[in-house]
């Protein structure tokens, strides 16, 4: 996917995201092309962020379904699925990378 230098949607990773040196905005713009990414400096393992733009279901106990709108969700280390927001460190790191997919 992205080993090759492969574009995703347009989108080709840079070596700073490859190595795991690259800032926020960079994986930012991996998540909206598609792929998936961490930070170098996370304990977890298998932890990762993907962008959910696609969602149907119910939401409550409400029988409507509602429109969700696209949101960055994190991989857990114990494999489970939680909506994500960043941190200030997590902003200004430089140690953002892509996380290939299984």
């Amino acid at each position: 996917m992205v080993d090759g230098g492969e574009q995703l949607r347009g989108f080709a990773a840079n070596e700073a995201l490859k190595q795991g040196v690259a800032p926020f905005g960079d994986a930012i713009q991996a998540l909206k092309a598609g792929l998936r990414v961490a930070r170098a400096g996370w304990n977890g393992k298998g932890m990762w962020l993907s962008l959910v733009t696609t969602w149907s279901g119910n939401v409550g106990p409400a029988p409507e379904q509602y429109a969700l709108l696209p949101f960055i969700c994190m991989r857990t280390v114990q494999a489970d699925f939680v909506p994500w927001l960043a941190s200030q460190t997590d902003m200004l790191a430089d140690d953002w990378m892509v996380v290939p997919a299984a």
